[in-house]
């Protein structure tokens, strides 16, 4: 028979000849199989492995790359999401088989596997998975670039790795394709702060989703999809398997067996073993129950009583409550004691109908009793009602429609989602039932407990809310026991709105994707489209800047009246006391710091924004060094030159004002140099400040502007001292009052100023800056020059060398005093 049945089908494995002689009453091992099919001159076969050509330096980056992560820790492996793409034909190689066949028979039909020219077609596939799980699964329906390419990393990448829970710093891997390495690609990786796993070329062995690929195909070959689409759907189906909660819930069922099987207290006398089967299709559901049920396929639940019935004495699961229904009446005929995870239909509370059903999760009633208080705390009266189309959701809905009857609830919408006999034994199974109703006892610091109808009375609900990127986010609970509690945090809650302002949504693509607009565009919330933003600057038409600028030009005006005035009157005393020759060029610097003022108008270019900060802060210094100079000059004629008179010579011989105002003019000059050569000022594109317009400026970095302002700051410093010590000098002389006025409006216009740069952000902010200047300009000019030209036109008698001799004799006689 083994040798009659491979003959007409080679590619029979040892698996499926061990099963058709054990229906047949016959049992033997695959050792036999094979001893068996080798003395009639058949042996296994399967094709050769293909390998990558390596070239030495592939050997050699493969040898660097397992050296350098030898020694890399688990974790790291873990923290990795491995990625590539696959191809999988319709009727191509995609899974080894093998056949039992003679020598020199290879060629022979049955021993082949018949194949399409170029595979009848195929499919690309993208994927990805890490330690954690598989992430997503596409198609690539076109021919992939490296555009392509960008759009399924923005789609799928992120998103998967949010659904395995990927901790922070996680590292993506993909081989060296072209469009994975192309420079478009790695620039946009860098833009999205993505670590990449440097990887060797040549090295398809080396990732592990390879292993993952097979997995796939192997299935999907065996299912011999008959066309592109089929294939397509099995492949995605038979991708839905690879996930963690199947495999978790395995694990759960381990532990718990060993738990009772290790403990003294949890059925006691009583090991317990456990067979798992696939109940995830109708095909697959009462296949594996029935075998469940009995031994060697003989199948008598309700028939007469049999001697090799299963030992099974209870049953874990189903999750849903769907294919719960549907076996469970299979097993409480018997009083099987069945216990579910997942089953929460309140159908079970019928113990009539299931007396030996157990669960381990709460009634759907207590889950609708849950959203309904959730409905009253927030007075809702307009609800819609999403539940999952089968038995649990349905039995939902059901609920919430009693549970609102007679209340001003309503319910405006639903919609249903998919998702995808023996005596001694039945004694033996009610003794077992029993046990389990009373069961009493503390798992994981967790007290388990039924009630009279073997509900239980402990657990809790977690109250999520499902925010914007498809996350469940806890923002409360639900407790059960002892008393009934619930409690919402209220600000986690992110209500919906119609978008963000700056995005819109591509109706004909993905409507519940928000895309954003430009860095030009703009977009009202809920827009559909992207608008062009204003842009504004201060024209030279507008009417703050005319009236500045009118300013500028009278300041430029009266300097040069003040300057002709002085020159008239150069070889009186009140001329020669506010400076002499000096007085001329701090007119002059003020006159050339107004030049600033101009270029705060008009569309910012980079020349504009050099010159808005370098003459008012060159020609100012020359200003601030002419006070310093001057306050310095008065304290030391008439307070240290008879002290230190060598020091007095020297500064006379030298010209020691001219050298001081020199040397901080040079100092300046270099700061700035320096300042503007390393950090030069740019034009900026405010697109911040406000959503639907670009305002114009000048980004000016702090590191250009910080040696200049701290010299100013030094200078102003130096004033305030020698004004302070000249305050008793004599009246005429005495220009610390004057000095120190000045200087307090110059602080306190700068101060007014920074004020309402950090209030007000928008397009006016040039002309108040245009307006601080000009009144540091005008502070000196007006309180300054202004007094002394109203002396020698008004009061000419103040002016003469007679009057301040005796106002310097009074101020002798004062000290000597």
């Amino acid at each position: 028979m083994i040798t009659r049945t491979v003959s007409k089908n080679p590619k029979t494995t040892r698996g499926d000849l061990v099963n058709d002689l054990q229906r047949a009453g016959t049992k033997v091992t695959k050792a036999t199989i094979s001893n068996t099919l080798r003395r009639q001159g058949l042996k296994s076969c399967s094709a050769s492995r293909r390998v990558p050509l390596l070239k030495p330096v592939h050997v050699q980056a493969h040898l660097k790359f397992a050296r350098e992560h030898l020694d890399d820790p688990e974790e790291d492996w873990e923290n990795v999401i491995w990625s590539d793409e696959t191809k999988i034909e319709l009727f191509g190689k995609n899974s080894t088989r093998r056949v039992w066949r003679r020598k020199n028979a290879e060629l022979h039909p049955k021993n082949t596997i018949p194949t399409v020219k170029h595979g009848g077609g195929n499919i690309m596939l993208w994927g990805c998975f890490s330690a954690k799980g598989p992430g997503r699964l596409i198609r690539v329906k076109e021919r992939m670039n490296g555009a392509m390419y960008h759009e399924i990393l923005s789609d799928n990448l992120l998103p998967s790795a949010r659904a395995l829970k990927m901790k922070r710093g996680w590292v993506f891997q993909h081989d060296n394709d072209p469009k994975h390495t192309a420079r478009a690609t790695k620039e946009w990786l860098r833009k999205k702060h993505f670590k990449v796993l440097e990887w060797p070329s040549q090295s398809p062995d080396l990732n592990p989703i390879e292993n993952l690929w097979r997995e796939l195909k192997v299935p999907v070959a065996q299912r011999q999809p008959q066309n592109i689409t089929a294939l397509e759907e099995i492949c995605m189906e038979e991708h839905k398997p690879f996930t963690l909660p199947n495999y978790r819930r395995f694990q759960v069922m381990r532990f718990s067996v060993e738990q009772i099987n290790n403990s003294t207290k949890l059925l006691p006398n009583v090991s317990l073993g456990y067979e798992i089967f696939d109940h995830c299709s109708d095909t697959h559901n009462f296949p594996g129950i029935l075998q469940l049920l009995s031994v060697n396929g003989l199948v008598q639940p309700w028939g007469e009583p049999h001697d090799n019935l299963s030992k099974v004495i209870a049953v874990v699961g189903p999750f849903s409550s769907t294919n719960t229904l549907t076996v469970a009446p299979l097993f409480m005929t018997n009083l099987i004691p069945m216990v579910s995870y997942g089953a929460a239909s309140s159908a079970f509370a019928e113990k009539a109908k299931f007396p030996s059903f157990l669960r381990t999760v709460h009634s759907n009633k207590e889950v609708i009793d849950l959203i309904f208080n959730i409905v009253k705390h927030f007075n809702w009266r307009w609800v819609a009602f999403l539940n999952s189309d089968d038995a649990y959701g349905i039995d939902g809905l059901e609920l919430f429609y009693k549970k609102i009857k007679d209340t001003e609830i309503c319910l405006a919408y639903n919609k249903g989602l998919n998702v995808d006999t023996n005596d001694t034994k039945i004694f033996k199974e009610i003794e077992v039932l029993a046990e389990l109703k009373q069961s009493n006892f503390t798992l994981l610091n967790q007290s388990i407990q039924f009630d009279e109808n073997i509900e239980p009375k402990f657990g809790s609900y977690s109250i999520v809310f499902w925010n914007d990127s498809g996350e469940a986010e806890v923002i409360g609970y639900y407790k059960f026991h002892p008393s009934t509690y619930y409690y919402i945090d209220e600000n986690k809650i992110q209500w919906h709105t119609d978008g963000e302002s700056g995005t819109y949504v591509n109706i004909t693509g993905n409507p519940y994707r928000c895309i954003d607009c430009k860095d030009t565009e703009w977009s009202a919330a809920g827009s559909i489209s992207c608008n062009l933003r204003s842009v504004e600057y201060i024209p030279f038409t507008d009417t703050g800047a005319i009236l500045i600028m009118v300013g500028a030009w009278a300041l430029v005006g009266f300097t040069l009246a003040v300057s002709v005035l002085f020159a008239i009157n150069y070889n009186t005393p009140v001329v020669r006391s506010a400076g002499g020759p000096m007085c001329f060029l701090i007119l002059v610097c003020l006159s050339l710091c107004s030049i600033s003022v101009f270029f705060y108008f008009g569309e910012p270019t980079t020349s504009f924004c050099i010159l808005r900060f370098l003459p008012f802060l060159l020609f100012y210094t020359v200003c601030l060094a002419c006070f310093v100079v001057r306050s310095f000059q008065i304290v030391f004629i008439f307070k240290i030159a008879a002290k230190f008179p060598k020091l007095h010579s020297w500064w006379i011989k030298y010209h020691g004002q001219w050298l001081v105002i020199t040397v901080a003019f040079g100092i300046q000059a270099l700061l700035l140099l320096i300042g503007y050569t390393c950090s030069p000022p740019e034009t900026n594109k405010d697109t911040d400040l406000y959503p639907d317009k670009i305002i114009l400026g000048c980004d000016l970095d702090l590191k250009a502007t910080t040696g200049p302002v701290l010299f100013l700051l030094s200078l102003c410093f130096l004033c305030f001292v020698f004004s302070y010590m000249g305050k008793d000098l004599p009246k005429n002389y005495n220009e610390a009052k004057a000095i120190t006025f000045c200087l307090l409006l110059l602080i306190l216009t700068w101060i007014a100023f920074a004020t309402e740069y950090v209030l007000y952000h928008g397009k006016y902010i040039p002309i108040l800056n245009a307006l601080a200047i000009l009144s540091s300009l005008y502070s000196f000019l007006v309180w300054y020059f202004i007094p002394k030209c109203y002396i020698m036109i008004f009061q000419s008698h103040r002016n003469t060398h007679e009057y301040f001799q005796g106002l310097i004799q009074n101020y002798t006689k004062t000290i000597s005093q």
